[in-house]
């Protein structure tokens, strides 16, 4: 499929039309819509000086749609039923949303590249990636935002100066953040990469992860945790590192059926300080670098065994490569500082001294307070 930035349907005058659809397309405001130039091409829309009919994003906030004529969308690609990607190269860059559906989303194939004034990518209702769809959002104030949220496979890149996921039904989370059953980040495969300076991956319901690889470097800030979730938080498979602040850590459950290691580091470490994992005969395990500051970092692996001892050390070296701060086993110089070590006899174990506001798992003693009228 050629490289394309974004590809619609226009008619003889080059402008955006639907293609026909069954039913007689009678879909209402279900329609992409695109913001173009005169010649149909797509444009990133500019504010106007004085403007005084449409609706633009206030205090670095997208306001909601609306369906009076004059309003004018500042969204990349939108549409009010469903977006179905499944190939073809992307790169839409957005005053608002790059990619929004009023209702779902699935992207199972093609190369995205998205930035963002406000979401990389939302849906009110589900955004499934699957596939080879390959997701890169480089800029946006949140990553991707559903209410169910599935990543069976691809590659999902986040940069996000708020969370990274954000599962959320719109619902207002109030002073302590409540609970919404229907909530769900569900990852079972993949490759998944946040950058967030808010939550990494944060979900008002649950958090399901039981295959791929998940990285995320957290925020620096003490207000905000790598993993936040006000349900429960299982890993039954897969690999999950998470490092950030440790003002508000928190983990997997308890109920978790793959084993996980939780270390407080009892000071800030910079971005950049290798953290490695050995066994009791000093075997490298695991060697991961943050990008970013950090003070707590989780780590739940299958190499993780129960009955097993291990030990978690800071700095030293490793000559072996390294993928977004993923080192290859096998070259570590065992030069590194122990911090703490533990004896796994639960799914997950501590080292170091647990303060935050955890979900199951002992992390805790509850949810980090929330502004009144916050929705996240």
């Amino acid at each position: 499929m050629p490289d394309i930035d974004v590809q619609f349907p226009t008619d003889e005058n080059g402008k955006i039309q639907m293609p026909d659809f069954p039913n007689g397309g009678n879909f209402g405001h279900g329609g992409i819509e695109i913001p173009t130039d005169e010649n149909g091409n797509f444009t990133k829309p500019q504010r106007p000086d004085g403007f005084g009919g449409g609706r633009f994003p206030q205090n670095g906030e997208a306001s909601d749609d609306s369906d009076s004529a004059d309003t004018v969308s500042v969204k990349g690609i939108k549409a009010g039923l469903a977006v179905s990607i499944s190939g073809g190269k992307f790169n839409v860059d957005a005053y608002d949303d790059t990619l929004h559906s009023n209702g779902n989303m699935f992207i199972s194939g093609g190369n995205i590249t998205l930035k963002a004034g406000s979401k990389g990518v939302h849906a009110d209702g589900q955004i499934a990636v699957s596939g080879s769809a390959d997701i890169n959002i480089a800029e946006s104030s949140e990553g991707i935002e559903a209410a169910v949220i599935d990543i069976s496979d691809g590659n999902v890149r986040i940069k996000a100066s708020d969370d990274g996921f954000n599962g959320s039904d719109g619902s207002n989370q109030g002073g302590m953040g409540n609970y919404s059953q229907s909530v769900q980040l569900n990852i079972s495969g993949g490759t998944v990469y946040v950058d967030a300076e808010g939550d990494g991956l944060d979900s008002n319901g649950n958090i399901n992860i039981s295959g791929g690889t998940v990285i995320v470097n957290g925020p620096q800030n003490g207000g905000n945790g790598a993993l936040d979730v006000n349900g429960k938080m299982t890993v039954n498979g897969g690999l999950l590192i998470a490092a950030g602040s440790s003002g508000m850590a928190e983990g997997p459950d308890s109920s978790s059926t793959q084993n996980c290691i939780s270390a407080n580091l009892g000071k800030t470490l910079n971005g950049g300080t290798l953290v490695t994992l050995t066994n009791s005969k000093g075997e490298e395990i695991l060697s991961f670098a943050p990008s970013k500051t950090f003070g707590h970092i989780v780590i739940s692996s299958p190499d993780i065994k129960t009955d097993a001892e291990y030990t978690l050390s800071t700095g030293g070296s490793s000559s072996a490569e390294a993928a977004d701060g993923l080192y290859k086993v096998g070259g570590y110089k065992n030069d590194g500082t122990s911090v703490g070590s533990v004896t796994v006899k639960e799914s997950v174990s501590f080292i170091g001294q647990q303060g935050g506001f955890g979900s199951g798992g002992g992390f805790g003693g509850g949810k980090r307070p929330r502004s009144n009228d916050e929705t996240i």
